[in-house]
């Protein structure tokens, strides 16, 4: 929501935000942020400009994550290429999407109860505007991450986590 009016904080807060999802989970943080960066340079009204702000803000992350990355490969190139084997794993295996997408949201109903009934509330007082770019982006959000975990990601309850920001 900041790069149409504060681009070079959002530029900063995209790249910290893309770091510490990486350093702190892997490859799906990033995986789940992608699509929204991808939604907020096609809602932004100079979408020129915003594409390159998301792409110093990856760039910013990726300098963030560099210095862990060459230490790790630099002491231990066993345990990098493993935990880079078992990060694409992640993606390469689909389950019952259906069914999963369903367990998922069973689970959400565990982790967000004080906050699901707020939220569904807020969204059906503002349905109006959900169209509008601070609503429509963690919507989208919540959609491309439940999503992306029913498809391609096992259950869990620490992918469940990541339905819960939006």
């Amino acid at each position: 929501t900041l790069l149409p009016r504060r681009p070079r904080y959002a530029t900063i807060v995209f790249g910290c935000a893309l770091a510490l999802g990486f350093l702190a989970n892997g490859l799906l943080p990033l995986a789940t942020l992608l699509p929204l960066c991808l939604l907020g340079v096609g809602l932004s009204p100079r979408r020129g400009q915003a594409a390159w702000f998301v792409l110093a803000g990856i760039g910013l992350a990726t300098a963030l994550c560099a210095p862990w990355w060459f230490a790790l490969s630099w002491t231990a190139p066993d345990y990098l290429s493993t935990f880079l084997r078992n990060e694409l794993a992640l993606f390469g295996k689909p389950f019952g999407a259906a069914n999963n997408v369903g367990r998922y949201l069973n689970l959400l109903l565990w982790y967000a109860w004080p906050a699901l009934p707020l939220a569904a509330w807020a969204a059906w007082s503002k349905r109006r505007v959900i169209g509008e770019r601070p609503l429509a982006l963690p919507l989208v959000n919540f959609l491309a991450v439940l999503l992306l975990l029913g498809l391609c990601v096992e259950i869990s309850s620490a992918g469940a986590l990541l339905l819960l920001p939006p």
